[in-house]
């Protein structure tokens, strides 16, 4: 299964490693292959974890307070955020309603 980001989610992507990287030279790294992992996990299970509502699902990183919310079009999982926890819940739901090109 392919997967595709919203732009806001690579920003956050990429925010969240200089936060990290910026901590703790390599910690950014480690945070980009867990997430990089848990895309895995998703491109090959797309229905495991654990609905949000409108279609999409969550799936936690395991050692960062982060999130991949995601849906799944056909044969793509789309990464709609890149989601930090501690941030105001539902934040990116917003994101749904601006029109895609």
């Amino acid at each position: 299964m392919i997967g595709a980001f919203f732009p806001e989610a690579i920003a956050e992507l990429e925010e969240a490693f200089r936060f990290y990287e910026a901590r703790s030279p390599g910690l950014g790294h480690d945070f980009r292959s867990e997430a990089r992992h848990a895309l895995d996990l998703v491109r090959e299970h797309p229905r495991a974890w654990k609905p949000v509502g409108g279609g999409l699902r969550q799936c936690k990183l395991n050692r960062f307070p982060y999130a991949l919310i995601y849906g799944v079009d056909k044969e793509r999982v789309i990464v709609v955020a890149v989601a930090g926890l501690r941030k105001k819940p539902g934040y990116w739901r917003q994101r749904l309603r601006k029109p895609r090109v």
